[in-house]
């Protein structure tokens, strides 16, 4: 991760990630889009450095994939199926 997360932190934001997922399988976005919506859901402002160590931890437990846009963006798309 990154010395400016702790741990916990990082497991924190996972783990609300993945239960937004299982709830919403057909959710997909940007990093500015997934940092807007939570803020709007939640309340919480998150960082989106912090958001996108979360992201990636979650790309490599195959929870969510990038999907390369046109332009340059990157789609993160749920595999929740796969859980």
């Amino acid at each position: 991760m990154t010395d400016k997360y702790t741990e916990a932190e990082i497991t924190e934001l996972a783990r609300e990630l993945k239960e937004y997922l299982k709830a919403h399988s057909s959710a997909a976005d940007t990093l500015e889009g997934i940092a807007t919506r939570w803020q709007m859901a939640s309340g919480q402002m998150v960082e989106q450095r912090k958001l996108q160590a979360v992201l990636e931890q979650l790309c490599d437990e195959g929870w969510v994939r990038k999907r390369n846009m046109h332009g340059g963006n990157v789609l993160y798309v749920p595999c929740v199926d796969d859980k």
